[in-house]
């Protein structure tokens, strides 16, 4: 069977559209494997960049930003489907454990609202960088990186009381095995060493450096006031 004709077509108020593909044939038996199909609707561009789209505990944000990339497509149609991250910026900052009532009146969402606890000890960020492969316990080098990019907001560069210490937690117990200071890698109008073009981040780049901790276990690098990394091991067979 040619190419071209494995391909099961509809037509939809008068448009064709690729339902499936005719898989098989050599043994003599067809099946159709139906075409992936998107479940929901696409976000609403025109109201999601609105901060009248949004409340905190009932008031609107000073700001919103969000960043979109294209994060699969839908077989055979090649339909993308885009992930979006929504940054709000509040009139003051929220405090630890401090709980707001997120509401999207302008935005086509599947949820009216949303609850957030602001708890920086347990709250993933994808902020914090770190190797989701692990470390040796004598490896040389065991750093995370403190950084965001807010799409159209920018690059962010954090404030000196947030940039200043990190720590990284046994995820079992929530105690903390290493504390070290975040160092400023790359400013934001920074210029990279390899190219020395630009900074292809985009944004501020932190390091975090705690090549010192070497006892094995599961961890996780938390900022106070960010939030905490995916966890990661320690661990003689890391590398393998």
């Amino acid at each position: 069977m040619e190419k071209e004709h494995r391909n099961l077509f509809r037509k939809v108020n008068g448009q064709e559209r690729r339902v499936g593909q005719i898989v098989g044939g050599r043994d003599g038996n067809l099946f159709l494997r139906p075409a992936e199909q998107m479940a929901g609707d696409p976000l609403e561009l025109l109201t999601v960049d609105d901060v009248t789209s949004y409340t905190s505990n009932g008031e609107a944000p000073l700001t919103v930003y969000r960043k979109s990339k294209l994060d699969d497509a839908l077989l055979p149609n090649n339909e993308k489907i885009y992930l979006h991250r929504i940054y709000l910026k509040l009139a003051k900052p929220m405090g630890e454990g401090q709980t707001a009532v997120i509401t999207f009146p302008g935005v086509n969402l599947h949820t009216g609202s949303a609850i957030y606890t602001h708890d920086t000890k347990t709250s993933w960020s994808e902020a914090i960088h770190a190797s989701h492969l692990g470390y040796r316990p004598d490896d040389p080098l065991k750093r995370a990186h403190l950084s965001l990019w807010l799409g159209s907001g920018g690059a962010y560069t954090y404030p000196p009381e947030i940039a200043k210490t990190f720590e990284v937690l046994n995820k079992k117990n929530g105690k903390v095995a290493f504390t070290g200071p975040i160092a400023l890698t790359l400013a934001a109008d920074g210029v990279e060493k390899m190219k020395n073009e630009k900074n292809y981040s985009s944004t501020a780049v932190y390091t975090l450096d705690f090549s010192k901790l070497s006892e094995p276990g599961e961890y996780v690098v938390r900022v106070p006031g960010v939030g905490v990394s995916s966890p990661f091991k320690i661990d003689e067979e890391s590398w393998t």
